[in-house]
């Protein structure tokens, strides 16, 4: 019998990153995401995402279904890891809290000098959680890689 792959669940900005006029991500932003979803997978994770879910806005869910959907793929994933986005995602802090609720473990990724929520802070120190500050991409996916290696759940 072969081992389940750990199943991440991956935040990041959404609704804020919708543009106007086609209601879609915009394909910079989804090109940047979808590298990390793939790096991820090859990594070994079972990666969900409400953007692939929700068909990059295509296929936008209610409120109340997206919400539904997440707190039950957060339930149900071994781990989240949370691109908070500039400005700080509410969505992305909501997802947040319910993962530190369900005890989960939690990589918060970010922006080196930007200034986190105050709360977020205490991340590290309250479960499993730790907070990655990156340059840009390549910085990243190193770190992250870091992270996940030896400990993938």
């Amino acid at each position: 019998m072969g081992t389940e792959m750990p199943r991440l669940f991956f935040a990041a900005p959404f609704t804020q990153m919708l543009d106007e006029v086609t209601n879609l991500i915009a394909p910079d932003y989804r090109e940047w995401l979808s590298d990390i979803l793939r790096f991820l997978e090859n990594l070994g994770f079972n990666v969900i995402s409400s953007h692939r879910r929700e068909r990059w806005g295509e296929g936008l869910l209610t409120p109340a279904a997206a919400l539904d959907a997440d707190i039950h793929a957060i339930e149900e994933c071994d781990l989240l890891v949370a691109y908070l986005g500039d400005p700080p995602s509410p969505g992305v802090q909501l997802e947040l809290g319910v993962a530190l609720a369900c005890r989960k473990r939690l990589i918060l990724l970010t922006e080196s000098g930007l200034n986190l929520p105050y709360l977020l802070n205490g991340i590290p120190d309250v479960g499993r959680g730790q907070i990655i500050r990156f340059r840009d991409t390549e910085d990243l996916l190193r770190l992250l890689k870091e992270a996940l290696e030896g400990n993938p759940a």
